[in-house]
């Protein structure tokens, strides 16, 4: 099979006990059959806490309060790997921070940016997000039950198309058209595909990014640039009643204390904040952030493009255009809120900070089904 990875796919290193967001903190561990077997197998110490962690066996996963995983030790490192070896893992905790999807004529492999270290590897190859295509055998299973191979094709090359023009954002505005583009276009296509002959003008459709951003980018006019601070766009900065919706979605929660630490100080900012005094001065606070530190617009454009070559072919298998594409403004709209509130709590903003604050929302938001529906709910456009 065509496998297709990230550039950098390969040069992934766990950091161990020298990482500060271990993997093994704030995730429920699921275990599939093969791993009840294998690890049902263990005996003595070993099985008896594997017995003790799984509930008697009644639970197909460790850690369910998502809190920290009862195989973590004081050095930050997995007990049970130390004693048995990378094998003995849950696939889960084996394959982590990978992540895959087969979508029957290729599967495409990447490293999630919820591990610290894939952040890293991710800000050190913002304007490098290549494609490496290989043949080999496929890690995982089919993901789609769709078998219309010419529609993925379709999908496969309108997502290149948009990730190009995220590659050319150098500016604020650049990064609100080049959105308003992509917006427009999924409108485009869910419209399309809702219709009576859908499935034809579909594909026709799929083929007309171009068109699509070069008609938003004539219309770009003096009136709707970001820097304006009456801009009434939402879709970048998003507004400030909207981010209050969010933030009240479960994205936080006081138990993110102990499961999430990190995130919860990123969210505490905005509560401590005062939602009155954020709605009077957001605005304005989005617009100076974004002068003082333009340099991290081409990051946001990457890191909407990483969303895009993760997540947009989501659409092979539900045709939803316009959520697919909203939820990563979402989340880019997030980290932006994080990065402002951080740097007006501490004065600046570090590449650190700003990687650092990237993984521990993602290993929150990106991929819990209950905040992703709350989150797209609170969306107003």
């Amino acid at each position: 099979m065509e496998i297709r990875e990230l550039s950098y796919f390969q040069q992934f290193t766990c950091l161990a006990s020298e990482c500060p967001e271990t993997c093994c903190r704030g995730w429920i561990i699921p275990l599939d059959e093969e791993d009840e077997r294998r690890l049902k197998a263990q005996k003595g110490i070993l099985g008896l806490k594997l017995f003790l962690a799984t509930r008697g066996w009644l639970a197909n996963n460790f850690n369910p309060s998502s809190e920290v995983c009862p195989f973590l030790n004081r050095e930050g490192l997995c007990s049970m790997q130390l004693k048995k070896g990378h094998d003995i893992l849950p696939e889960a905790c084996r394959e982590y921070p990978r992540f895959y999807r087969n979508y029957g004529l290729w599967e495409e492999q990447y490293i999630d940016l919820s591990c610290i270290a894939g952040a890293r590897l991710w800000f050190d190859h913002y304007n490098d997000l290549k494609i490496i295509k290989r043949e080999g055998d496929p890690v995982s299973g089919k993901d789609s039950t769709n078998e219309d191979e010419e529609y993925l094709l379709a999908l496969d090359h309108c997502r290149e198309e948009m990730i190009s023009a995220l590659f050319g954002v150098k500016t604020a505005e650049d990064l609100l058209a080049v959105f308003s583009a992509i917006d427009l276009h999924a409108k485009k296509l869910q419209e399309t595909g809702l219709r009576a002959n859908g499935e034809k003008e579909l594909l026709k459709a799929l083929a007309t990014f171009g068109q699509t951003r070069e008609s938003v980018l004539q219309g770009f006019t003096k009136s709707n640039e970001l820097c304006q601070p009456t801009s009434d766009i939402k879709i970048f900065p998003l507004d400030a009643e909207t981010i209050g919706k969010i933030m009240k979605t479960h994205l936080f929660s006081e138990r993110l204390k102990t499961a999430n630490p990190n995130l919860h100080t990123l969210c505490k900012l905005y509560y401590d904040y005062g939602s009155r005094r954020f709605e009077r001065e957001w605005t304005r606070s989005a617009l100076d952030f974004l002068k003082r530190n333009e340099r991290y617009v081409p990051y946001y454009a990457s890191l909407y493009a990483f969303y895009l070559y993760q997540h947009f072919l989501r659409c092979y298998e539900d045709y939803s255009f316009i959520r697919n594409v909203r939820t990563g403004f979402i989340h880019v709209n997030m980290k932006f809120l994080f990065d402002v509130l951080w740097e007006r709590s501490n004065g600046k903003i570090t590449d650190e900070v700003f990687v650092h604050g990237l993984a521990v929302y993602n290993r929150r938001a990106y991929f819990n089904a209950q905040i992703l529906d709350e989150m797209y709910a609170a969306l107003d456009f």
